[in-house]
């Protein structure tokens, strides 16, 4: 997760522009992550903290701080 959001923001076939989510029932972009050396074993996808804008969300092999997102307009 933490490389497609420091390189997919070239418009895609579909139109989708960066790794989008869904986040308090709303559609967002994930626009800047950081790498976290932790061990936790959450299940993918699970936010494991969240302090103010950030969120620490367990992905596949370890977390990843999400540090900055942006609402897609419909």
């Amino acid at each position: 997760m933490h490389t497609q959001v420091r390189c997919w923001f070239l418009p895609t076939v579909s139109g989708i522009m960066g790794p989008q989510t869904t986040l308090d029932g709303e559609r967002v972009r994930v626009l800047e992550t950081k790498l976290v050396d932790d061990e936790s074993r959450g299940e993918p996808g699970t936010i494991l903290d969240r302090v103010g804008e950030e969120l620490l969300v367990q992905c596949g092999d370890r977390p990843i701080r999400v540090v900055r997102t942006e609402r897609v307009s419909r």
